[in-house]
């Protein structure tokens, strides 16, 4: 019923498509558009590719008043922007972002950690359940904080970015091109 001004409004896939008539789910959209004078829509389509879905997409990039980002999947099909998924700790932007060099790029930003475990069996990687509230280490290429441990038969590497890292992570991201940061409110309120 209500949303700030300038938001940008996020429309998922969560109930497939099944018959829906692209160009009233475009009007349908471009009428909240501007309602609530959004600043952009973020098509977060995370099932995977759909033609269905695609052709709801390209409606609603033709449609809509505003600019409109598509996730990955969607993107060699689409010529406005690619909303990026993040960065993860553990990955240097410019190979984050290689993909989708020449495309305008809205990039997802997450304060979510990452924990690499490494035994003799290989490297297994898992959501770090919470950050450190003591930084350890700093990795400046990686904008990243870790910690180390050591056990008997692993090594425990946790990964994660403060808020300064994350800012060092958004000024690579500009100097790459990336012309919007997207964090959920849920996560930065």
């Amino acid at each position: 019923e209500t949303l700030p001004e300038n938001a940008l409004l996020m429309v998922n896939d969560r109930t497939e498509p099944h018959g829906h008539d692209p160009a009233t789910v475009a009007q349908q959209l471009n009428d909240t558009v501007e309602q609530f004078n959004i600043r952009g829509v973020v098509l977060d389509f995370q099932r995977p590719y759909n033609d269905e879905t695609q052709r709801i997409a390209a409606e609603i990039q033709s449609t809509l008043l505003c600019p409109v980002a598509v996730t990955p999947a969607y993107a060699t099909a689409h010529s406005g922007a690619v909303f990026v998924p993040p960065v993860p700790p553990d990955r240097h932007i410019a190979d984050h972002l290689k993909p989708w060099a020449g495309k305008e790029i809205w990039l997802e930003i997450e304060n979510q950690g990452i924990c690499l475990t490494v035994t003799e069996d290989g490297c297994a990687a898992e959501a770090l359940p919470e950050l450190p509230k003591e930084p350890l280490f700093s990795d400046i290429a990686l904008c990243c904080h870790y910690g180390i441990q050591v056990q008997n038969d692993r090594a425990v590497f946790s990964l994660y970015r403060t808020e300064d890292d994350q800012i060092k992570l958004l000024q690579k991201a500009e100097d790459l091109g990336v012309t919007l940061a997207v964090g959920l409110y849920q996560e930065y309120r």
